[in-house]
């Protein structure tokens, strides 16, 4: 699956307005993509808290949840070496190692940068985040079809480029 098309995806399904409970639509994208940005931390991890510091300054941006949403994990292959992080999730280990295999390397390390699926270490140099494309993809809607049942649509622009599986990520922020 176009990994392009992956983050917009996820990062449409994490963008959620706030609306009334009896509304059928819970939450609509634009059509712009929304750049996803990614950070892999540890409680364990001495050079973590001034990438978190980084992040959390984030949220002053206008440009957040409208042009990039940041999402933090916390790895746990720092917890065997005696410092046991409360946060951590071995899905996020595996989320990070599964990046790196993609790329072709097997290095994994904290804080280790995401954006768009592509390794980035502009926080280093207190670089802005990339805005996602302009290029109009298509929306992403929300329903709720049941009391815990969802039903995500995508309507894609040009649906001859897209392909028509997906799998949807969702992480409420």
């Amino acid at each position: 699956m176009n990994k392009k098309i992956l983050s917009f995806v996820l990062a449409s399904v994490i963008v959620l307005s706030p609306i009334s409970l009896w509304a059928q639509t819970i939450a609509q994208s634009g059509s712009q993509r929304v750049s996803l940005l990614e950070v892999f931390s540890s409680e364990g991890c001495s050079s973590c808290p001034p990438a978190e510091e980084w992040v959390s300054r984030l949220t002053d941006s206008s440009a957040l949840w409208v042009e990039f949403v940041p999402v933090v994990f916390h790895v746990d292959y720092w917890d065997d070496l005696g410092w046991k992080d409360k946060l951590s999730e071995k899905a996020f280990s595996r989320r990070q190692r599964n990046y790196a295999q993609f790329w072709g390397n097997n290095r994994v390390y904290t804080p280790g940068f995401v954006l768009n699926g592509k390794e980035w270490q502009g926080w280093y140099k207190n670089q802005t985040i990339r805005a996602g494309s302009t290029e109009n993809k298509g929306t992403l809607s929300i329903e709720k079809i049941g009391k815990e049942v969802y039903k995500i649509k995508f309507d894609a622009k040009d649906a001859k480029k897209i392909s028509n599986s997906f799998k949807a990520h969702a992480s409420l922020l």
